[in-house]
């Protein structure tokens, strides 16, 4: 077959909306068959990108894009999938997912990775995590941390001196079992005068500061036991102080002894 010379348009055609035409993609040289009524719409606003063959077009005019824009980027960040960013990255939630993620500030650093359970509009960050730890939020509020040093924080926001740090009551459905095994104890000595430093002892009632129900509870006064018991007092890093409270059992136990001792001899 000859070949054929196909003759330059030098007019504007009439074309009907379910007319077809050919589009050609210049970077792979492949042609698309589309419907005229496909890109009779017109898009507006300042449009980027690089690459050669397949990328996302970058939009950054929020004011012309509609809200299907593929990517968006302002100053705040960029964001997919909404024109709202509140981070330096956001995939938007998909509809009918109530989920997304973003980089966000954690720990003093500027790239976590936030899981949102609501969508790129709310600043609800329930699940952040990086290379220092994992932190649970509500509501924007820091609610727990796993710090990369083994310290769990419930409530708290910095880091103590305890592996466990809780703000709150503890609740356990069973036995609180704390090991107390010969082989892992040295300089095992039995305690004297046990009597005397349990009545100098002083129980208190309190309520504390912080309570919203406003509780009164009984116990000791950690400053005011250190200078009899300091065995069982404790300090953290800021000046806070807190008994190991379980172990006055034992001078409790000593102290019922000597008693009894002195009962039996009179």
């Amino acid at each position: 077959m000859a070949n054929k010379k196909i003759s330059q348009l030098t007019t504007k055609p009439s074309l009907a909306g379910s007319d077809l035409i050919l589009v050609g993609d210049p970077a792979t040289g492949t042609l698309y068959k589309k419907l005229v009524s496909d890109l009779s719409s017109v898009i507006t606003g300042s449009i980027g990108g690089s690459g050669t063959g397949g990328f996302g077009a970058k939009f950054s005019n929020a004011t012309t894009i509609t809200a299907s824009s593929f990517i968006y980027e302002d100053a705040t960040g960029v964001m997919i999938g909404s024109q709202s960013p509140l981070y330096k990255f956001g995939v938007a939630t998909k509809t009918g997912v109530n989920a997304g993620f973003s980089f966000v500030s954690f720990l003093g650093t500027d790239n976590a990775i936030a899981l949102n359970s609501v969508n790129n509009a709310s600043a609800t960050i329930p699940m952040v995590f990086n290379a220092n730890g994992w932190g649970w939020s509500n509501g924007g509020s820091l609610k727990m941390q796993l710090l990369d040093n083994g310290h769990l924080l419930i409530g708290q926001s910095a880091d103590s001196t305890y592996n466990v740090d809780v703000l709150g009551t503890i609740r356990a459905t069973t036995d609180v079992v704390i090991t107390s095994d010969r082989r892992a104890k040295e300089n095992i000595t039995p305690i004297t005068g046990a009597l005397r430093k349990v009545l100098d002892l002083q129980g208190v009632y309190f309520v504390k500061k912080d309570s919203e129900e406003k509780r009164r509870q009984m116990g000791f006064i950690a400053q005011d036991t250190e200078v009899i018991v300091p065995e069982v007092v404790y300090k953290d890093e800021n000046e806070n102080y807190g008994l190991a409270i379980q172990n006055l059992t034992a001078l409790h136990n000593e102290a019922i002894k000597e008693l009894y001792t002195l009962v039996l001899n009179k």
